[in-house]
């Protein structure tokens, strides 16, 4: 364990009332400055500001970044229910494609629908309206 401060004005115990190694962080006013602002501001992102500043080569570059995260998040999603459902890709798009016609705020209800309401059971049903 490693307490981290700013300004080191007494030691620290764990609960043993062993002292724990104390590392002091220098860094420049700039660095505090900047902090403090973007904790006050009251813009919708608070370093909007600052935007002009970065160059677009890196822009582009976070953006991209971005883009792969998002990407790799959902294809874990999809994998995860992939492996609840056996494999099954049928089942598992009959899923996610309920939950996105939830949207947002009903994606957990629709979820929760095809979970008790399983394809196969629709499926014994596909030449009868009435009874789906």
């Amino acid at each position: 364990m490693l307490h981290v401060v700013e300004v080191y004005d007494k030691p620290v115990f764990n609960t043993n009332h062993e002292k724990i190694s104390t590392l002091v962080l220098n860094y420049p006013e700039k660095i505090k400055t900047n902090y403090r602002k973007l904790l006050t501001s009251r813009n919708w992102i608070a370093c909007a500001e600052q935007f002009h500043k970065i160059d677009l080569f890196s822009l582009k570059l976070g953006y991209h970044r971005l883009l792969i995260e998002r990407l790799e998040a959902k294809t874990s999603d999809i994998l995860k229910r992939l492996a609840e459902n056996r494999n099954d890709w049928n089942e598992t798009f009959y899923q996610g494609i309920a939950c996105m016609f939830g949207f947002k705020v009903n994606a957990l209800p629709f979820e929760m629908l095809t979970k008790s309401l399983p394809l196969r059971v629709l499926s014994n049903y596909k030449s009868n309206l009435m009874q789906i």
